[in-house]
Order: C-alpha cells, then sequence, then structure tokens
C-alpha cells in the first residue's frame, strides 16, 4: 500500500499558559497626584485580566483547537483539557454513528467531543470563578443505547475543598442517538475561587479492548459547546500555548512489534524475551495505552503518521489495491527520500 501521512498530535491533552502582568510605576513621594495615578494603576493591573460579563471561562469549548479524528477510531490531543480517563476525541458534527440535533448544526458551534475507543472517558479542565455570581452552564449531550454523556462542575475554595456541584445530564441511553441541549443555573458559593468542569462520556460496554473492537466496544457518547459564564466580572482563562518540547535528542529510535502477542506473552515473560524484559527494567511500561483499532493496519499508520486517517477497519489494500493517503510522515520530517 501507497501512503504518505499527516503528522497528528496524539494521546495527550493540552497545555494552558499563564499570564503575568507587571506594572512599574515611578513616584514622586512628594506630590499627592503621583500617588493617586499610582492607585488607579494598581486598579488596573488588578482588574485588566478579568474577563467581560458573559464570557465563556472555558478554553477550546467548541473543541476546535487541535485535529479530528476522521471516524472517531483515533484519539487526538484535545488543548485546554486534561484527559482523566479513557481514550476521548474530536469527531466533526456529522460524522457517521455519532449522535445528531434534532435541528441544523451551526458551524459555530464547532465539533463534538466523543467517548472514543478506550471505555468510559473524562475530559476536564479548571478555571477561576467569582464568589456569590450567579453561574450558567450548558452544553450539548447525547448518546445512543449503550452510551450516555454529562457536564459536572464542582466549585472548589483555595484549599481545594468541594463547595458545591452542578451537573446537567446525562443525555443518551436511548435507541436513537439524539443530541440534546442541557443547561443549568446557580450561585457560586460563598468562598469558591475555581471551578472543576469535567465532561464525563460514559459506555456501558466493556469489550472496547476485545479484538473486534472499535466495532464492538466503540463509546458514542457526545458533548459540544461546553459553557460555563458568569454573571460578574472573574479572572480570564489564559491563551491556549503549545507546550515546550522536551524530548531529548535521540541518535537512534527502535521500534518492536510483537505482532499478535499477549501483554503477558512479552512483559514478565523472562523465559521467552529475555532480552525484552532486561530493557525494561531500563524504561517504563505504557499500562494505559491502547491500539487505535483492530485488524492491525491503522495502527501502522499511526504510528508512522499519527492518525488512523479514517482507513477502512478491513485491511484497505483488500478493498483497494490502489489505497493511497496523500500526507506527510514521519519520514518527511527525518529528512528520508
Amino acid at each position: 500500500m501507497a501512503f504518505r501521512t499527516a503528522t497528528s498530535r496524539r494521546f495527550g491533552a493540552g497545555i494552558v499558559g499563564t499570564i503575568a502582568v507587571l506594572v512599574t510605576a515611578a513616584l514622586a513621594m512628594s506630590q499627592p497626584a503621583p500617588v493617586q495615578a499610582a492607585a488607579r494603576v494598581k486598579e488596573t493591573a488588578a482588574t485588566a485580566d478579568l474577563a467581560p460579563l458573559g464570557t465563556n471561562l472555558l478554553l477550546n469549548p467548541e473543541a476546535t483547537v487541535g485535529a479530528t479524528s476522521a471516524q472517531g477510531w483515533d484519539a487526538v490531543t484535545i488543548p485546554g483539557w486534561q484527559i482523566a480517563g479513557g481514550l476521548p476525541t474530536v469527531v466533526r458534527y456529522g460524522t457517521a454513528g455519532f449522535p445528531k440535533a434534532a435541528k441544523s448544526w451551526p458551524a459555530n458551534r464547532g465539533n463534538l467531543f466523543a467517548g472514543g475507543a478506550g471505555g468510559t472517558a473524562k475530559l476536564v479542565q479548571q478555571t477561576s470563578v467569582t464568589p456569590k455570581a450567579r453561574y450558567d452552564i450548558a452544553a450539548w449531550l447525547g448518546g445512543t443505547k449503550t452510551s450516555a454523556a454529562e457536564l459536572t462542575v464542582q466549585f472548589l475554595d483555595a484549599g481545594g475543598r468541594i463547595l458545591g456541584t452542578a451537573t446537567i445530564g446525562p443525555a443518551g441511553k436511548q435507541a436513537k442517538p439524539v443530541l440534546d441541549y442541557r443547561q443549568a443555573a446557580g450561585l457560586v458559593p460563598a468562598g469558591a475561587t475555581r471551578a472543576r468542569v469535567t465532561i464525563i462520556l460514559t459506555t456501558t460496554l466493556t469489550n472496547w479492548n476485545g479484538p473486534d473492537a472499535p466495532q464492538a466496544g466503540y463509546d458514542y457518547a457526545t458533548a459540544g459547546d461546553i459553557s460555563l459564564t458568569l454573571s460578574q466580572p472573574a479572572t480570564a482563562p489564559p491563551p491556549l500555548t503549545p507546550p515546550a518540547a522536551k524530548v531529548p535528542g535521540y541518535q537512534h529510535v527502535f521500534l518492536f512489534y510483537f505482532e499478535n502477542e499477549d501483554y503477558s506473552q512479552i512483559i514478565g515473560n523472562t523465559k521467552q524475551a529475555p532480552f525484552m524484559n532486561s530493557l525494561r527494567q531500563q524504561g517504563t511500561t505504557l499500562t494505559n495505552f491502547y491500539a487505535e483499532e483492530h485488524p492491525s493496519d491503522a495502527n501502522y499508520l499511526a504510528l508512522a503518521g499519527g492518525s488512523a486517517f479514517g482507513v477502512p477497519l478491513d485491511d484497505p489494500e483488500e478493498e483497494n489495491p490502489l489505497y493511497t493517503i496523500n500526507a506527510a510522515n514521519i519520514g518527511d520530517l527525518a529528512g528520508c527520500p
């Protein structure tokens, strides 16, 4: 099969940057007017990073920053959100198999967070809030017979103690996949300084890592257009910034593939795989790492290009011997001809 694959950001959550505001002022201490000016400068510095009323305090709420999965099989990086469980991904609205709204889906609502091929998934981010302000939370949530989505907000004090919780959903667990709009409102508890927002994409299926995954065990729970707004000014979220690369400058990288071998047949099997187990003692084991899909073809594509590219789950060459993917791959990045 001839292919050229696209580079992608996989298996990670976006890292949020921080903003530091520094204001300096030279004052003549003998004159009162500059002192008043200094007070105004201090006030301006304290309020400069406040978000206007009605601002959505969440980063990447429509899942429009980062890559999307063509069919949902492969995981992608979701900037602004930390992955707390499963293998959530992002799909474009209208992707086959995923819930749809009863009416049209405007482009400004963005993409959809999806449960993915790793069982129940959770995405989390935190933001500052103003005590005693009115909050509004909203989201489009949906699922299938075996999946459901919900949004939970926990209000925390400076010490991390939970002072209150609000939840919308779950939506799903019905024969026809439908994307429903859910909303709730209330008051931020006194003493709360931040909110922890969690998208929970649940599935009752347990065979999501079996030989027929993702056909058999995929989590179709879906969420989109997530929103948290306040009735009073709150600290604006910092802008999304790419994380600093901390990859060492390796001279060589070797990949060993153990096709159709179970975990226990390699890891810990010092009799039949002594060399590999000796290498393992110098590194780590990725115990929460799963195949993109089965059969194997798309996994090799993901290794080379970071995505399954929506290839058929069966052998693509069997369906089309001329199957070609025109995209850059790791060979291009390494300068290979």
